[in-house]
Formats: C-alpha cells, structure tokens, sequence
C-alpha cells in the first residue's frame, strides 16, 4: 500500500541525486491481488490513488507483513521517501 524513492548520489561525470529503486528487486510476503505485486511500489509513480494502478498491497496484515527491495550493487543512500496510499488523488509522504 505504498510507493518507494530510493536516492543516492551517482558519479557519472555530473553530481545529482537520482532514485535508484528501479535498480532493485522488490519482494514481498505476498500479494493482495496479482495486480498488485512488489514492483509496483518502484515503478518511480508516487500516487498513492488505487486506481492508479500503482500500489503494491499484500494479503498478510499487520506486524507479520513485510516488503523488500534488494540491490545487487552497493550504493550510498542518502534519503528514502515512501508514499502511502490514498483516499483521494492527493500526493502524501
């Protein structure tokens, strides 16, 4: 039920902060429907409206549910942003 932004400073010639999520791979204990798999929180679409078709949701609630996004590089982080769900199409962090 949430979107993620991953940032951290590349070094390609130009000093900028880029969301690096994308190059993850996200898992999840499991999915709500099959529409709504992990990839979804990185996909770099923030909205958190369900009709958006962009939010990840798993079926297991509470402190037993959980979601992972794995690099197979390392990487500075300097800031994560996560993006709840919505009742509206406001955008909230």
């Amino acid at each position: 039920m949430f979107a993620v932004l991953v940032y951290s400073l590349l070094y390609s010639g130009v000093s900028a902060y880029s969301n690096i999520a994308g190059e993850g791979t996200a898992t999840q204990i499991d999915d709500w429907q099959t529409a709504n798999t992990a990839e979804l929180a990185i996909d770099g679409n923030p909205d958190g409206n369900w009709a958006s078709g962009s939010i990840t949701q798993t079926k297991t609630i509470g402190p037993s549910a959980w979601w992972k996004l794995t690099f197979q590089e390392f990487y500075y982080i300097s800031s994560i942003t996560i993006y709840n769900r919505l009742l509206n199409n406001s955008i909230k962090k």
